[in-house]
């Protein structure tokens, strides 16, 4: 697993982390942040690749824009946007602590704000392809946290002691917490 990086400015990346155990469906991300009063715009992207620039594909681009009331949310692929969507309104406000949670489901990323649903963005690349999360502009992260171990192959046998175990899935959690925490104690 790569080492975070950080950005320095108001509008730059201030954190890239590598997914821990990769990305498949029922895995998620939680994390808790804060927004300055006067807060102009920040980004969530998770992306195919470590670059910031535009080398590296998006598969979901989660762009909170205070001036404009909405939440954009779009993928770019060899250096083109998608369509936008911005459906929901915006229920983060400036200068006020919030907590969001993307979920992959099947066919779809599930966001929600608040522990509530805010909105679902049907995959337009195979989710397979994500490797990294950025998050950039007008945010803090206060905690974050990847959930969800990698299901294990099951031999084609019917014995519930080859079952894995909780104790070896506590610890994958475990592990992608305590990468993660790397990338808060940067930004």
């Amino acid at each position: 697993m790569g080492t975070p990086r950080y950005g320095d400015s108001a509008g730059a990346v201030k954190c890239i982390h590598q997914f821990p155990g990769g990305v498949f469906p029922g895995k998620a991300i939680s994390f808790r942040a804060t927004t300055p009063p006067g807060a102009y715009r920040f980004t969530i992207n998770l992306q195919c690749g470590p670059n910031t620039d535009s080398n590296d594909d998006i598969a979901f681009h989660f762009n909170v824009r205070f001036p404009d009331g909405c939440v954009v949310r779009n993928h770019r692929t060899a250096n083109t946007w998608g369509p936008e969507e911005r459906a929901g309104g915006l229920p983060i406000r400036q200068g006020v602590a919030f907590q969001a949670r993307i979920l992959y489901g099947l066919t779809s990323f599930k966001v929600s704000l608040n522990s509530i649903h805010f909105c679902e963005f049907f995959y337009r690349l195979p989710f397979q392809r994500i490797t990294h999360i950025t998050f950039g502009g007008d945010v803090t992260l206060t905690s974050i946290n990847f959930e969800g171990a990698q299901p294990q192959p099951q031999p084609p046998s019917h014995n519930l002691s080859k079952m894995p175990r909780d104790d070896v899935r506590a610890s994958a959690a475990a592990q992608d917490m305590q990468a993660s925490n790397k990338c808060i104690q940067g930004t």
